[in-house]
């Protein structure tokens, strides 16, 4: 059933790229970003980690306030939150903005987040020989990591 439709799947994914290549110089500009899906991490640590990438001059092979100009922002502002390791998915969509104030070319970038558990544990033994060890690793995210190793 599948390989029936994956020719069609590929078609239309070939039509969607070459879409965003004919558009990326088009003008656009993000009037808002929305971080939706943190419940324990605080709106202004958000806004420390995105807001350098909404201000930050686009370098010189990117036309500031293009399309492309957009998507690179986008892409920077989801590297910055992965890379807190505090989100176990970020997820990215830019749309047109429903704001009555923005303009024609404006657009909002929604962030869709998923908060990564605070406590992990991890117990493993060995045995043979007459020998036995095990270790207990307990890691609260944001806090402290302890590890317990017992030898007997």
């Amino acid at each position: 059933m599948l390989l029936v439709f994956l020719p069609r799947i590929i078609i239309a994914w070939r039509f969607y790229i070459w879409q965003v290549s004919a558009s990326l110089d088009s003008p656009a500009r993000i009037a808002d970003v929305r971080v939706q899906g943190p419940t324990a991490t605080r709106s202004s640590f958000l806004g420390f980690l995105i807001r350098p990438h909404l201000n930050a001059p686009a370098p010189p092979s990117i036309t500031e306030g293009s399309l492309q100009d957009v998507l690179r922002r986008v892409d920077r502002m989801t590297d910055a939150l992965e890379r807190t390791d505090i989100f176990s998915s970020v997820q990215a969509t830019v749309e047109r903005s429903r704001s009555a104030l923005a303009g024609e070319n404006s657009v909002d970038v929604i962030l869709k987040v998923k908060d990564r558990s605070r406590l992990f544990l991890k117990g493993s033994t060995e045995t043979g020989n007459g020998e036995g060890s095990a270790v207990r690793s307990c890691e609260i995210r944001r806090f402290a990591q302890l590890t317990f190793i017992v030898i007997s």
